[in-house]
């Protein structure tokens, strides 16, 4: 036994149990269980090179839509997923300002894996025909954080989803039909690309 429990075990029998309690350092111990982070890289990679190679397969709901005032609809790429990454289980995080505006919070982001490559799924825009992959500006792809009532959520300005998606956010799992569309003025886009 310890030296730590030995003292423990002392202070707990000189003491009144219905006062002060304590627990020996074997019972507080907190053993967490191996994981194995490159079988959980290699399916993050997969993932995303499968949405990568599907985004250039135009959705039909969404070419059906025309936006107006020479607006584009964008499917954006995800940036690759680098080998010599090292996926873990702490929050991706990003500095927000806090409620009175003095210092910074951290607010977990979603929205991390956007890369600024995208292909023009329908415009209104001549200049953007569909299909033209293009690079849009950095602020397209950037979560901007918003306060209410205290707490400090991230959301895409430009996100967008066909009007049969249900949810009030734009999806976040790189499976669903509808991640990763945005609807952009032209001027969002930096140039062409190929």
């Amino acid at each position: 036994m310890s030296n730590v429990n030995k003292v423990v075990r002392s202070l707990s029998n000189n003491t009144p149990s219905n006062k002060v309690s304590f627990n020996t350092v074997d019972e507080v111990v907190d053993i967490t269980p191996e994981v194995d982070y490159t079988e959980i890289n290699r399916k993050k990679k997969e993932e995303r090179e499968n949405y990568n190679k599907g985004v250039t397969v135009l959705d039909e709901r969404y070419t059906s839509l025309k936006p107006y005032q020479g607006k584009v609809i964008v499917r954006v790429f995800v940036e690759d997923f680098d080998d010599s990454l090292i996926a873990t289980n702490i929050n991706n995080t990003i500095s927000a300002p806090t409620k009175s505006g003095v210092g910074t919070q951290e607010v977990e982001n979603k929205y991390d894996i956007f890369s600024r490559k995208a292909i023009v799924v329908s415009s209104s825009n001549m200049a953007f025909p569909e299909g033209t992959v293009v690079q849009l500006s950095e602020m397209v792809v950037t979560p901007r954080a918003v306060q209410q009532g205290g707490t400090t959520f991230l959301f895409l300005e430009h996100a967008f989803t066909h009007y049969s998606y249900t949810s009030k956010e734009p999806p976040t799992n790189l499976s669903d039909k509808d991640f990763g569309y945005f609807l952009i003025p032209p001027q969002l886009i930096d140039a062409t690309i190929g």
